[in-house]
């Protein structure tokens, strides 16, 4: 059996927006043709911050799981570069960024998560809530931010707008 690499953090993204390491055509994690390839900054940037804090983080795909909290191939990124790593990774803390849309995925995160020593960063109650921008404003609308109109080419639209919007922010009851 091959041993499996232990991370503190992994992060699973969805298989329909990243790509595997276990893909010959890839070279990160989000294809540089593809109209998420800036997805790359922040995930390279979380993981040299992982790093920093002395944690071991690595990226991986929904397509790479493989068994209870296991995945068959990573992402590691180092030295100004990603690394595709083919064998099983592991770790108990799962930053999770994929919501299964087929039945075939809603069974693979059930088989992933039944690790109980693998737990999903996100709370999934917090997850369906922002998952759904209407469903999150009807339970966060007291806690929205005040907006207003600005029309455009007007120098007075917009100090008018500033004016009224400072008004509106003071007198909201989380204001302070």
């Amino acid at each position: 059996m091959e041993n499996v690499a232990q991370f503190d953090v992994l992060v699973v993204y969805s298989a329909k927006i990243a790509a595997s390491a276990s893909a010959a055509d890839s070279t990160a994690p989000f294809l540089t043709e593809s109209k998420h390839a800036d997805y790359n900054y922040p995930y390279t940037y979380f993981l040299q911050e992982c790093a920093r804090q002395n944690l071991k983080a690595a990226f991986t795909t929904s397509s790479d799981i493989s068994g209870p909290g296991q995945c068959d191939s990573y992402w590691t990124y180092a030295d100004k570069g990603w690394t595709k790593h083919p064998g099983p990774c592991s770790a108990p803390l799962i930053f999770d960024k994929f919501a299964p849309v087929s039945q075939l995925q809603a069974v693979k995160r059930k088989l992933f998560f039944s690790d109980p020593q693998c737990q999903p960063f996100s709370d999934h109650t917090l997850f369906s809530l922002f998952f759904d921008k209407h469903q999150m404003y009807q339970h966060l609308a007291q806690f929205s931010v005040p907006t207003v109109i600005i029309k455009r080419g007007s120098h007075r639209s917009i100090a008018a707008s500033l004016k009224k919007l400072q008004a509106l922010v003071a007198a909201h009851p989380h204001s302070a």
